[in-house]
């Protein structure tokens, strides 16, 4: 079975008492037809009514071999369980089109999804981001357990960075999981822990400046958008959570919570997703 989306099954013939009303399954080691786009397109179909012009769906160049819900979930779940496979955004737009697309990064995201503050602009009332060293390590040891059954040791260290040769080792325990290429993946965390960067929350209120010269109300940003202060030394951040206070025109926005290449490696192995062979679509 490549690619099933049934929404009801109904029979006259019930003998346990359990009427099926909605199968979701994806997975195919047979075709190259599902994809995390087609999943989450699929996902978003309560909204969209199926209609191609209300999604906006990116090529992931991914396919997805194994994606079997097993227990009671929601399409939200899912979605997050998908979209981690390449760490990408998704969500609506103004004009209920559902989108799922890279983010944006530093240099090339558009002025119109910069928002730009400062410590005189009225619209910020609270600052709370700071450069976080707290998990920096340069040393990590992991425990897998291979394909085989047997537990291996993997080790990464790295002395150019803040801490020198001083290390700080990261122990971590992945023998309650079957780990491919799991090299990579200590490479991958340590990578991830090796420098700092800034994480916290701010509060916005009111109308907030684009790097375009435009203005929009602060209870329009939404995840993906990116934020820059310009009274601090780092650039752009990406903003990854936003809750708002209708009444006080308010909003509260999380930066520097975005899923690490580790957390994308075992999320791909997870779902067995893989690089579509080039020349296929």
């Amino acid at each position: 079975m490549r690619y099933l989306v049934g929404e009801r099954i109904e029979t006259d013939y019930r003998p346990f008492g359990v009427d099926i009303t909605k199968i979701l399954v994806y997975g195919s080691a047979l075709g190259d037809d599902v994809t995390p786009e087609r999943v989450m397109m699929n996902l978003a179909r309560p909204v969209t009514g199926g209609d191609i012009d209300k999604t906006d769906c990116d090529d992931t160049g991914y396919i997805i071999e194994q994606l079997c819900i097993s227990e009671p979930t929601t399409r939200r779940q899912v979605m997050d369980e998908v979209a981690a496979t390449v760490d990408w955004n998704y969500g609506f737009e103004e004009n209920r089109t559902f989108f799922f697309r890279q983010p944006f990064r530093a240099d090339d995201v558009p002025d119109s999804q910069l928002i730009v503050v400062s410590s005189a602009d009225p619209a910020l009332r609270e600052w709370d981001v700071r450069v976080d060293r707290r998990e920096l390590c340069n040393r990590v040891v992991a425990y897998v357990r291979t394909k085989d059954g047997h537990a291996n040791c993997y080790i990464a260290s790295e002395p150019d960075g803040p801490l020198g040769t001083h290390y700080q080792t990261k122990f971590l325990d992945l023998r309650d999981r079957t780990v491919n290429n799991a090299q990579q993946i200590v490479d991958a965390y340590l990578a991830d822990h090796l420098w700092p960067r800034p994480t916290g929350t701010l509060v916005l209120t009111g109308p907030v400046h684009l790097a375009d010269g435009s203005t929009i109300e602060a209870l329009h940003i939404r995840p993906g958008m990116m934020l820059q202060n310009v009274d601090t030394d780092f650039g752009p951040q990406m903003i990854e959570h936003v809750t708002g206070r209708l009444a006080a025109r308010e909003v509260t926005l999380t930066l520097g919570q975005r899923s690490s290449r580790f957390d994308r490696m075992l999320a791909r192995q997870q779902l067995q997703a893989r690089k579509r062979p080039k020349g296929k679509k």
